[in-house]
């Protein structure tokens, strides 16, 4: 059987059940693509979705537009095989006149002489009809439930909110900030509109603190930056044109929650700590309950998706960047073309072979070569069932089962859980101290963190910080003493950075150092820097010297303005922003003067403008071919002493252990 035969070419099912080959094999290649992307950030698995769902709803068209035309040799001549009768039979031969009679004579019962059934391949058209109509009706009726909503809503008049928007608007890049109005009728707040985007909030929304109010205006005007409610309705459509694939439900379904993960790195790009923003989102899903929101609309939190999003949030190894411009293209590029490769693909028709077809009466026979094939019946798959929400045993710790090992209890409101306090931190000590699994003794030192003050603990996490024989245990030290306020941890972070063999625990010791902001803390991030070779480690103390009050930036500062890592560099200029020493503005300009990408160049003239209102050799850089950088040389030139907040905050996430 060949593939021709097999997809019924020159039947009304055929080019159906093509079609379906196109989009599963699209669809495929997309699962593939993003299994291979599960490490890179939440915005580039977005975009792979977004790209393969387009070219879904695009195969029809292109299908009939551009297909390859495949020259194949003519089919060889068919040749009847004929049956010798039995006695009293004669055989008729359809190819050549008689002269005895013009056609055949055929009997027919009577049973098939009445109505005729319409075939399987039609049968099964229309069904896919009646469900894709369905579907369309059920989304629009969403949309004009959300537009009820929007149109009863109040406009939000408080101007703390106002102020908040506005501010966030314009962090994110936003020329015109959508409408925010608050309804009585949701419980959970989300975005909505194609082209005048809106943000509707519930009632309880004058109750929530200033850390909610911005972390839930970063997520939705991320939605609105990010032009999610495009990519959302457009996958909504998907699945009522491909209702019966499977595989058209898991993309759509993906593609919103890779949306929602994307606007969750944004807010903590933005400088929300992601223990206190899986905190707010876990108050607002624990506040909805199972209270329904139209589903052509973005909503913040569900609970079907609440487990695996709190694991994003507080997993400190995700990246959370933008994809960059060449990324965008790149991947938006390779898949646009291999769908158009599918689409334009056709299978060449079978050649015709002889298959012999009797229709008998009592004294006759006739053999027939190539009979009509019945049409292939489509199958119709039914959607994946989702898994079932987690549930929150009482109101003021709730536990979230993420995974059967682990047990993550995430506090709402108030001080740490009763359960953390009441540990005993001596049994953790012994256990970090005397345990001979590297493992236990690594998640030993992160239960610590919380009782890094209770002395026991902090000799235990002292010991294990500078002489465990395990790196990724001396790291879970150091990332749990940073809790610590005892008047010893500046100066043994400063031996663990001096001394430790592993960039990765050294970097951890210049984050904590970083973190306390310590003036004792400036000699040995000063010694560390002059002799540190690890770039990320380097990045990461011009972070922490920036952090540290002092009136002259150490002389090795000024040599990462020309470091090969772009972080670095970043890092260097912020620094030296914060510390504004003067004698330093020679190297800055030197560094201007070298080619130099656009971030490093800004970040370089907000260096310079921080210690000089208008740094000398700004009209080089009007030349420049970054408008960014253009922009930002006439901003100096206009005397404005700053471009745009420097957005450098570095929270550790709580690490998962």
């Amino acid at each position: 059987m060949t593939l021709t035969s097999l997809l019924g070419i020159g039947t009304p099912s055929g080019p159906t059940l093509l079609l379906v080959l196109k989009a599963t094999t699209i669809l495929l290649v997309t699962v593939m693509l993003a299994g291979a992307l599960h490490k890179a950030a939440a915005g580039v698995r977005h975009l792979v979705w977004l790209v393969a769902i387009a070219a879904v709803l695009l195969l029809p068209a292109l299908s009939r537009w551009m297909p390859l035309d495949l020259p194949v040799l003519p089919a060889a001549a068919s040749v009847a095989t004929v049956t010798p009768p039995t006695t009293g039979e004669a055989i008729i031969n359809t190819a050549a006149p008689s002269q005895t009679q013009s056609t055949p004579t055929v009997t027919t019962s009577a049973a098939t002489a009445g109505i005729t059934m319409p075939s399987l391949g039609t049968m099964l058209i229309g069904l896919w009809a009646v469900v894709a109509v369905l579907l369309i009706a059920r989304l629009i009726h969403g949309t004009l439930a959300v537009q009820r909503i929007v149109r009863n809503a109040q406009p939000l008049a408080d101007d703390d909110w106002n102020d908040r928007l506005y501010d966030v608007a314009d962090r994110l890049g936003i020329a015109r900030a959508p409408r925010v109005v608050k309804s009585e009728s949701i419980h959970v707040p989300f975005a909505t509109g194609l082209l005048n985007a809106t943000i509707v909030l519930p009632a309880e929304c004058d109750t929530w603190t200033p850390g909610q109010r911005d972390a839930v205006l970063i997520h939705e005007l991320g939605h609105v930056r990010r032009r999610d409610l495009l990519g959302h309705t457009l996958g909504r459509v998907a699945c009522a044109v491909y209702w019966f694939h499977p595989l058209v439900w898991t993309a759509a379904r993906r593609l919103r929650d890779a949306s929602e993960r994307a606007c969750d790195d944004l807010a903590i790009r933005l400088g929300s700590r992601p223990s206190e923003y899986a905190e707010h989102l876990l108050q607002i899903v624990t506040a909805v309950g199972r209270s329904p929101v139209p589903s052509v609309a973005l909503a913040m939190a569900q609970r079907k998706e609440f487990e695996g999003r709190m694991l994003a949030i507080l997993d400190p190894a995700l990246r959370r960047e933008a994809p960059p411009r060449w990324q965008v293209a790149s991947i938006t590029g390779a898949l646009m073309a291999m769908s158009l490769l599918v689409a334009a693909a056709a299978p060449a028709p079978a050649p015709a072979q002889a298959k012999p077809l009797e229709l008998a009466n009592t004294a006759t026979k006739t053999v027939l070569a190539d009979p009509p094939q019945d049409p292939l019946p489509v199958a119709k798959p039914a959607p994946k069932a989702s898994p079932e929400p987690a549930t929150a045993p009482d109101g003021k710790s709730t536990v979230v089962n993420v995974n059967p090992n682990v047990r993550i209890n995430v506090r709402t409101q108030g001080e740490l859980p009763a359960e953390i306090r009441d540990a005993n931190p001596e049994l953790l000590a012994k256990i970090l101290r005397t345990d001979s699994s590297a493992e236990v003794r690594r998640v030993a030192a992160w239960g610590l963190h919380d009782h890094a003050d209770v002395p026991v603990a902090f000799g235990a996490l002292s010991q294990a910080a500078e002489r465990d024989a395990d790196a990724d245990v001396r790291t879970m030290a150091v990332w749990a003493l940073e809790s610590s306020r005892d008047s010893k941890v500046t100066e043994l972070l400063g031996r663990v950075l001096a001394r430790d063999s592993d960039a990765d625990a050294r970097e951890m010791a210049a984050w904590a150092l970083g973190q306390f902001a310590d003036p004792s803390a400036a000699a040995p991030l000063a010694a560390a820097l002059a002799k540190e070779s690890s770039d990320h480690t380097l990045g990461t103390i011009a972070w922490a010297i920036g952090n540290v009050p002092m009136d002259r930036a150490p002389a090795k500062l000024t040599a990462l303005l020309t470091n090969d890592s772009k972080q670095t560099r970043l890092m260097a200029a912020w620094a030296l922003s914060n510390i504004a020493d003067k004698t330093t503005l020679p190297a800055i300009r030197a560094a201007l003067k070298q080619p130099q990408d656009g971030s490093t160049t800004r970040a370089l003239l907000r260096a310079a403008m921080a210690m000089d209102p208008t740094p000398d050799g700004l009209s080089d850089l009007l030349t420049s071919a970054d408008p960014g950088v253009r922009a930002a040389a006439v901003a100096a030139m206009s005397g404005k002493r700053s471009i745009d907040p420097w957005p450098w905050p570095w929270p550790r996430p709580r690490p998962n252990p």
